[in-house]
């Protein structure tokens, strides 16, 4: 969001009001704290560990089932950093007036504005 600022100003509209300030912390409070959720944990960690041993021990059957474990918690942990993403810029585009989010989308295209809207 350190460059949202700028690119207001850079695109013409109003600078962000002390109210808006404030609500995109809350915002990012709120995403920071579900993607500290989202990381893996020691399931992962153990599920290599004994995908690992399979390979080392030639058993197929282990490494292939520590496989799915491993990637059955990584897709969950994409899916959620995803979900805290979207859940992130919708709140910024809320807190954002539609001037400036027009403005904004002018100057800088769509993917622009995307990328703007951080994290």
């Amino acid at each position: 969001l350190r460059h949202l600022a700028p690119a207001l100003k850079h695109a013409g509209a109003a600078e962000l009001t002390l109210k808006q300030q404030a609500q995109l912390l809350s915002v990012l409070k709120e995403f920071r704290e579900a993607q500290g959720n989202s990381r893996p944990g020691s399931e992962v960690h153990e599920a290599r560990q004994v995908y690992q041993d399979g390979i080392l021990n030639l058993d197929i059957g282990s490494a292939e089932t520590q496989a799915g474990v491993i990637a059955n918690k990584m897709a969950a942990g994409m899916r959620s950093r995803l979900e805290a993403e979207a859940k992130f810029k919708i709140g910024v585009l809320k807190i954002l007036s539609e001037d400036q989010t027009e403005l904004l989308s002018e100057r800088n295209g769509t993917t622009g504005l995307f990328q703007l809207l951080g994290p």
